[in-house]
């Protein structure tokens, strides 16, 4: 874990000892110890709800979160077993959690685009957005944003992809089919 963890994600999990008699057992089983950072910790939490199902907090997450993260190259290739330790964690930070991993993931993508007034560019642009089968977050569209050109609308979007290899087709396809895009940061 990194040296000044998140109170509000880590609880309390920093400032509780085991003691010394149970450190003293206890060292004689470990090999090494590995620093996780915050981020890797919520990745992993990602993978646990999409690939097992299970719902586990950033303590929980921090043996995968090094081998995602691959600070365990010598477990490459090698069946491993992770060990899943955890105490509760509140429903709505749950959610944030998963939020902040899925733009960690590179899943979540925002861009503004120029679109024309006229009727059916925006239906356009949802349906390129609906066949690339992407979630749409959010949508923000503004009229009369920019005085140079009265006739054009200012679009932003927020979206989510199931991965980076449809993030990356997503990139490809709006890049084509607008040359006024602009990819903003998260």
């Amino acid at each position: 874990m990194h040296s000044n963890p998140n109170k509000k994600l880590y609880g309390d999990f920093n400032e509780h000892s085991l003691g010394v008699n149970t450190f003293h057992l206890a060292k004689k089983l470990i090999d090494k110890v590995i620093p996780v950072s915050e981020e890797d910790s919520l990745v992993a939490m990602l993978r646990f709800q999409e690939v097992e199902h299970s719902t586990v907090d950033t303590v929980g997450a921090m043996g995968l979160a090094a081998i995602l993260a691959g600070q365990l190259p010598e477990l490459r290739g090698k069946r491993v077993v992770v060990v899943v330790s955890s105490a509760n964690m509140e429903p709505d930070l749950m959610r944030q959690c998963v939020d902040r991993a899925l733009v960690l993931d590179d899943r979540v993508s925002k861009f503004s685009v120029q679109l024309g007034e006229w009727p059916g560019d925006m239906a356009k642009l949802l349906d390129v957005l609906s066949r690339e089968d992407v979630r749409l977050l959010d949508v923000c569209h503004r009229r009369h944003s920019d005085k140079s050109d009265v006739f054009k609308a200012k679009v932003e979007c927020v979206v989510e992809t199931r991965d980076k290899t449809q993030s990356a087709q997503l990139r490809k396809t709006l890049n084509e089919r607008y040359p006024s895009i602009c990819w903003l940061d998260r």
